[in-house]
Parts: C-alpha cells; structure tokens; sequence
C-alpha cells in the first residue's frame, strides 16, 4: 500500500514555522485558521480554502521578511504588498495549494479599494475578505485573555472599519458567531488544537512525491533567515539523495531522505537571526540556544502522522554514537541518521560561514575521519559516504 499523509496535518505543523520563523505571535495562523473557517461555512465560502489559506496566510513574511515583526508586516505598506505577493508565488508552485494563490494574493486588500492591490467589493475573494477579518481579530487579541473589555474594544474595531477595511456581510457573520460564548473560549491556547481539529475540512491525502516538493518550499523559509545558508538544505538533500540512490535504497525511501535533508534545519525557526548571523564566536548562552533547534525539527516533523522515520532521521542530525551529542545524547544511530548527520557536517564544513571561510573537501573528510576515530559515528558508514564523495569529487 502507497504511504499518504494528511494535508491538514501538513499546514498545521508549516503554520508553526511560519509564526516562529519571525519570532512572532505563536499560533497567529491556527487563530487565523479557526475564524476563517467558521466564519467561511456561515458565508458559503470555501471552508477549505479559509482552513488552510488561514494557517498559511503568512507564508511569504517568513524567509527574506523573517527580520520584521507581526506588526511591522500588517502596518507598513510595502510589507504588506511584498508578504502577499511572495506568499502567493510560493503557493503557485504547491501541490494541492496552487488554488490559494489568489486568496493570499489579495488577504490585505481593503473593501473600498485602499489596499496594496487595489480591488474592491466584489473584486476581491470572498476567502480573502475571510482571511482579511480573520487575521485582524487575531492581531487585536494579541494573545491575551479575552475579557469583556477587550471583546468590546474588538467590536468597536470591526464596525468602524466595516465598508473600509472590512466586507459589511464578513462584519456581519463576526457579530453571529461571536454571539457565542463557545467562540471566544475556542480561541484560548489551551483549546486551539481542540478547536481546529472541529473545523478541519474532509480529509485530503498527499503522496510523498507532492510532500517533497512542499519540504523544499519550506526549507527555503529555513535558510533564508541567514545569508550563510541560503542553499545548505538545498546542498543537503542533494548530497543525500545522490547517497541514497548509490546504497540502492528504494525510491520511497530515498524520497523521505531527501524529505529528511530538506527540513532538518526547520527547528532554526526558533533561533533568533542574531544568533545564526553572529559573524564570532556564540556565547555559552547563544550556543544554547543554537543547539535547541535539533529538539524543535523533530517536534515539529512528529506532528505529521506517517513521518515517524524523516522525524528521527531529521531530528537527529547532531547525535553521536559515542553519547556526545544533542539534544538526546543518543548511543544508538541507524544508518540513515548517521548518513544524514554526516552529510550534513560535510556540506557545512564546505560552505561559508559568518565565523569562517569555507573548507577544502580535503579538510571537510580529514574533519570527519577525526570524529569517525573518537567513536562518533561508524567506520564502515562513513567509509560507503566516503566512497561517494570521493568519486564525486575526482
């Protein structure tokens, strides 16, 4: 039987790297998600389109924008125009996703005409108005608890900017869901996830061809946050891939290596800009905070049944057979995570860095045949990636 993954599954665990790769609000995109979609089935809208046009609304603020706060990417005009604009050519090029293109496009557009694009009324999606009221109410709640006051002051938003920012019939189905007690109290953390799974759309299932061509959508969303390592999930999976394809791995098998080399790296969405651009040495502290981001990959790829395999290849790409490794300390490895661990040192030792000049392939293997002898990693794997590198580079 052919693996599937679920598309719901998919955007819920991307919004998390979406929200974090800017170190910003926190399941801005699952609040967005939830109002989208009910306020899509009491419209008549695309309940799917709001569900998952609402998780990944913000996908073009990450990567090159990733520098510029929530705020900053609703407020400023030209950030406003260059997220949606980004985001939509991001989803052009998604399986599955391609029809959210226009909606994200146009999420910022205002109902009389003022937005970055100029559409209005009947111009813009109905999605997009959606997704449009649904992002500001989240952008009011600003995480807090949602008093009566606050509920108020949301109110006051809404009918004042209702015909200007705001569709009048969007502004109305607001008032009729939120007239429920149950609205507000699905919007609390500790409820989100009980929320969304409520509203999901019908199941949609993805073959792993379509899920690594999202992987390396996203991973540009990783390695874009430094100028460092713009390509390195890119340089990565190529390496693996060529690795797997040379051992006679299957092609599922060698599709979930270059899955596993594609996101490796997306645990860095909670490592701040400074730190991965620091052109000296980190501190005890940064360092840290450096090391969290192997934790963070594996949580996140964990969250997507049918990924149990890439999420411990992935996530275990700075363990060690020897216990000195992160974040685990880990003394048992198998194969595919030590060719992952390797490669990965390999293409970063060849690859430039804030701190360093990149390294001869020479230095790169003298490198790692140092930490093959201290028990790192196994003789004989190293010796297979070895093999092909060699053969690679003569």
């Amino acid at each position: 039987m052919i693996q599937m993954l679920l598309l719901d599954e998919i955007c819920n665990a991307f919004s998390v790297i979406i929200d974090l790769a800017g170190e910003r609000t926190y399941e801005h995109s699952k609040r967005t998600a939830y109002i989208g979609a009910r306020l899509g089935e009491l419209l008549g809208a695309s309940t799917e389109a709001c569900f998952f046009g609402g998780l990944l609304h913000d996908i073009g603020a990450s990567g090159e924008l990733n520098i510029y706060g929530l705020r900053d990417i609703h407020s400023q005009r030209q950030l406003i125009y260059d997220h949606a604009e980004i985001g939509a050519n991001i989803l052009s090029d998604l399986p599955y996703l391609k029809s959210l293109s226009n909606i994200i496009k146009f999420h910022h557009e205002h109902y009389n005409g003022t937005g970055p694009f100029k559409l209005k009324h009947h111009e813009i999606p109905l999605e997009s108005k959606i997704i449009n009221l649904a992002d500001h109410l989240d952008l009011l709640l600003n995480g807090k608890n949602v008093s009566i006051n606050l509920r108020s002051e949301i109110f006051d938003w809404v009918l004042y900017n209702s015909g200007k920012i705001i569709c009048p019939k969007v502004k109305d189905a607001f008032f009729e869901i939120a007239k429920a007690e149950q609205f507000w109290l699905d919007l609390d953390a500790r409820n989100l996830d009980y929320s969304l799974n409520r509203v999901k759309p019908k199941p949609v299932y993805i073959s792993f061809t379509d899920f690594e061509k999202m992987a390396k959508a996203f991973s540009r969303i990783i390695d874009i946050k430094s100028k460092f390592t713009h390509q390195h999930s890119l340089n990565l999976h190529l390496l693996s891939h060529q690795v797997a394809t040379f051992l006679g791995y299957d092609e599922l098998k060698t599709k979930k290596i270059s899955i596993a080399a594609y996101l490796h790296d997306i645990g860095k969405v909670m490592v701040p800009s400074s730190i991965l651009e620091k052109p000296t040495s980190l501190t005890p502290k940064e360092y840290a905070i450096m090391r969290q981001h192997s934790y963070y990959t594996k949580k996140i790829l964990q969250q997507i049944n049918g990924l149990e395999d890439i999420a411990q290849w992935a996530g275990n790409h700075h363990e060690k057979l020897n216990g000195t490794g992160y974040p685990e300390g880990l003394t048992a490895l198998s194969e595919e995570e030590q060719l992952i661990a390797i490669a990965d040192i390999y293409a970063a030792l060849i690859e430039d860095r804030p701190y360093r000049k990149n390294m001869s392939h020479q230095q790169a293997v003298q490198i790692l045949k140092s930490m093959v002898s201290r028990g790192e990693f196994d003789q004989d794997i190293f010796s297979k990636f070895h093999n092909i590198i060699a053969e690679k580079t003569a």
